[in-house]
Parts: structure tokens; sequence; C-alpha cells
């Protein structure tokens, strides 16, 4: 019929055209007022899976998007026009229609955004006009592609962390260049693995983190020659190139095609950008500039989000001694307590002070009171837990802390005496006497001219809790109220928890005792 028209002209697409766009605005489909498909620009069709004209001229649209043997792409085409031509029906403008853009898949699995637009022409037919209801289409993948990279160059200028830099990557890889799966694997500067981060998408195209099936490049050449000649690779058939060699069996389909580009930051290659497709020779050169560009901007980000979380550790930590400062003493304080009171765990703090520290730094020396405090750190960082906090966290420059989860009284009780055993074992201290002295005050000889001690205060989460005012909290039916009274209550457990240990401090300082855990037993624990 209207496929050969000459009152239609058709717009021929050339196969290095139509593997990208569709020209802008191509007239694709018209249809009659009763609905029948009088023209299909069949070329353009193709990826929407109609084989030839034949296949559609002379059918009409809601038979065809109601038969389950029209293919996805043809369907959601067909339901956008009906939805359209109704709505012109209503008395809509056609210029004030707007359908929504779609994302179709061809054959090969290549993704493409388009948008649709109805127009409405004037045909002549032996002699009869007829107004037809016409569909064209924009192929806006290019444009979406070039948004993509403009949202990836933003991160690079954003204080985010690597992790947040990954989600926010993962959302606009899948925009830039297609794939099923996809992974980002990070080497060292000796071209060893030391991390891989792997994601697949579900039926909504969503990111969804999945476990690396390679987690090194050793013995794969294709990944091999990445890294030492520093370029992208495509394998259009991994079947048939005799460098693949598959990676461990899942239960996902076999990989057919993949695409390989270098990350750099730093001056060197910082990891490999991986990109896999179940379909073969998917990939075209086209995506290996785009993906590059990417892996590129990718390798900034990373370069920056390792400066900021480096400085950001620092700022975290004393530099003398190693340990968290207070002020990441505080934030891990708030997160134990929090954590705590949600599962309903024990929770212990230490607070610790460097008796006459103070008088040592002045009479004898400040590299030597330097020392005092490392290896007192290191004494700490022995005697305790991995999941302990132990840190230079009190107020002043001889005051230390340590936060204890999931530890009654009794347990900080004995992780006290251990440190105070320990102390007496580092190089250059030497005990005065073992066991404790006549007044319970453990001391510490330095340099055979001044002696100093260490004073601890324990106290537990438990000892402070308010079971009453936690379950009317969890009665607001607020969620942001209980949110808000919850985050005080915390807050205030935080203040209450180390003001009770600082005050045992101080009371065993007073009281002359190493260890005071109970307000009404001044004496020291015994040794454990």
């Amino acid at each position: 019929m209207a496929d050969s028209s000459p009152s239609t002209p058709r717009i021929g697409l050339n196969a290095a055209e139509s593997r990208y766009l569709i020209p802008l605005r191509t007239p694709i489909l018209q249809i009659t007022s009763n609905g029948d498909i009088r023209w299909t620009n069949h070329q353009a069709l193709s990826d929407y899976g109609g084989k030839s004209a034949t296949d559609l001229v002379g059918k009409n649209i809601q038979d065809l998007s109601a038969n389950p043997q029209t293919s996805e792409n043809l369907t959601a085409l067909f339901k956008l026009t009906m939805k359209a031509n109704v709505q012109f029906k209503l008395g809509i403008p056609i210029e004030k229609i707007q359908l929504p853009e779609v994302e179709i898949k061809n054959a090969k699995g290549r993704r493409r955004v388009i948008q649709y637009r109805p127009t409405l022409i004037e045909l002549e037919t032996g002699g009869i006009k007829e107004k037809v209801f016409q569909i064209e289409a924009t192929d806006t993948t290019q444009q979406k592609q070039a948004e993509a990279l403009a949202k990836a160059a933003e991160l690079i200028s954003k204080d985010l962390s690597i992790e947040e830099i990954l989600a926010n990557m993962r959302g606009i890889l899948r925009t830039l260049v297609p794939h099923d799966t996809a992974d980002v694997m990070i080497l060292d500067d000796q071209g060893n693995t030391t991390s891989n981060i792997s994601w697949g998408y579900d039926e909504k195209s969503i990111p969804v983190l999945r476990t690396p099936f390679v987690t090194s490049i050793e013995n794969l050449p294709i990944l091999n020659e990445i890294y030492r000649q520093d370029q992208p690779i495509i394998v259009p058939n991994t079947a048939i190139d005799t460098r693949w060699k598959t990676t461990p069996k899942s239960e996902e389909k076999s990989v057919a095609s993949y695409l390989g580009v270098p990350i750099h930051a730093g001056g060197r290659i910082i990891g490999i950008l991986n990109l896999n497709h179940f379909h073969p020779d998917i990939f075209v050169d086209q995506d290996v500039q785009l993906l590059q560009k990417f892996a590129d901007q990718l390798g900034q980000a990373f370069h920056n989000a390792g400066k900021l979380e480096e400085a950001q550790r620092l700022a975290m930590i004393d530099p003398l001694t190693e340990l968290p400062n207070r002020r990441k003493f505080l934030v891990e304080l708030r997160k134990e307590i929090e954590r705590a009171v949600r599962g309903n765990h024990q929770l212990s703090l230490i607070c610790c002070d460097i008796d006459r520290f103070s008088e040592f730094n002045d009479f004898i020396s400040h590299p030597a009171g330097d020392q005092v405090l490392r290896n007192y750190a290191e004494v700490l960082k022995g005697c305790t837990r991995n999941i302990d906090c132990p840190s230079r966290g009190g107020e002043g420059s001889d005051e230390f802390t340590i936060i204890l989860p999931e530890t009654d009284t009794k347990g900080a009780v004995l992780i006290a005496n251990r440190i105070k055993s320990k102390l007496s074992d580092l190089p250059g201290f030497e005990a005065l006497k073992s066991g404790y002295s006549t007044k319970h005050h453990r001391k510490i000889e330095i340099g055979n001219t001044l002696t100093i001690g260490t004073t601890m205060g324990i106290a537990t989460l438990d000892e402070i809790r308010n079971p009453e005012r936690e379950g009317k909290i969890n009665q607001i039916h607020d969620a942001t109220e209980r949110n808000k009274a919850h985050m005080a209550l915390l807050d205030e457990y935080m203040v209450k928890l180390y003001e009770l240990a600082d005050k045992r401090l101080i009371s065993a300082k007073d009281q002359k005792g190493s260890i005071v855990a109970d307000d009404e037993n001044l004496s020291p624990s015994p040794q454990g």
C-alpha cells in the first residue's frame, strides 16, 4: 500500500546510522482514523520486531497490540500510538500531546532511548484526500549518553566516598554503554587485585550487587593485556576468541561479548572496568570511546575520593599515638550507644589517665613524654579486641578512653587489669613494686627520676539507661517526632556515660585507687 507511496517519502538508514540512531523525527508509522496501519518505515521498525512492511500494513494496531506474538517493542509503540490517537479525538491539539520516552532493545540486545511525537498529515490517493495520524521517532540515545558523561563529570567535584561514587556510577553506566553485568577491579601498583565490585541489573534495570567471579587478573590473558598494554579490548565473541578463559561458572547466562578499559589515577593504572553482555557482537568502537571517557572520570573521582578519605582519616587520628582522636571517639561512642540500645547489648567505657604526666613532661623532657604516650597507646592496642575502640579521647593530653562493645563491668575490669599488667613490661618502664603499693596505687618508674602512675574509671551503659523513657519514645506515633526524641536520648546517654566514667577516674585519683568501677567501692578491683 502506502509503503511505496510517492506522497510519503521514506527515509532510508544505512547500517552505520541504524546502528546508533534513527535520524531526527523520522516517520515510522501511519494509521487511519479507524486504527489500521497505512504505512510503516520497515527499516526503522526492524529493531521493533517487524521484519517487513507486509507484516504490519493493513492490520489494526489494537488487534496487533493484543496479540501475544507481537514483539514487546512493537506492543509498546502501538499502545502509545493508540493513547495519542484517543487524546487527539478528545480534542487535545496534536502539538500538545506528549508521549514518554521509551527504552527499546534491538535483536542484538543494544538499548536505545526513543522519543515519539504524533503528527497529523494530509495525503491524497486517487483524488481522495485523507488525514492520517503519523508517529515520528527521535533517537535520543546519544543525547542521554552525553548527559550521562556530564553527570559522571559532576561527581569528580563532589566530596564523595568511593562507595558513594560507585553507587552513582552504576546507574550512569547503564545509560552509557549496553551491558548485562559489570565489575570494577581495583589494582595495586604491581597489578595485583585489591578489590572487585561486581553488579548486574534486575528487571527494572536497577543495579544489583553480585558476587564477583573474577578475583584476580593472574592467568587471565585479556585482563593482563589491558593492564600491560594500557589499552581497551573488545571481545566480539568469547566463544571463538582464544584469549578468553571462562570465569568460574554461575547460574547466570554465559558472557558472549566483552569490553574492558583501564582506569587511570595519579599517573598509573589503578583498575580495570569490565562490561559483559549475553549477546555476541554487541560492542563497537563508539562504546570504547565512551567507556574510556567514563573510566577516566571514574579514576579521577577515585583519586579525589582517596585524598578526601585520607584527609578525613587524618582528621580523626591522633598523629602522635596513631589512635583515634577525641572527635573520632565521640563519633564511635555515639554509634556504639545507638547499636547497644537497638540490640539491647552491654557497653562499657574506660577513661584512663597517666598520673603526674605533666610533671614528667616538664622535669624530664617533652620528647620523652611523647614516647611515654606512644608506648601507652601500644599497650591499649595490644590489650583490646578488634571491636574495641581505644582512643586519645579524653579532654587532656594524658587522657585516653576505651569503648568496649558487648562488655559488662566485670569484663571491663579484666581488660583494665590486663592493661596495668602490660605497662610494666614496656621498654624503659620499671614497676616500683610488683602488684599494688600499700596505697593501692600502681607506680611506674621512668629514668630513675620521677615516677608516674595510671588510673582508670569504668562506667557501663546499663547504669544510666532509662527503660521507661525508651518505652515512651517507642510509643510516639509520629515517626519524625519519635526519631527526634530517640536521637536526643542517645545524645544524653553519651554525655552521661562519659561523665560517669570520668567521675570515677577522678575518684580513683583522689582515693589513690588504680581502678574504680563502682561509686560505692572506691578500692581497686583485684588484678586479673
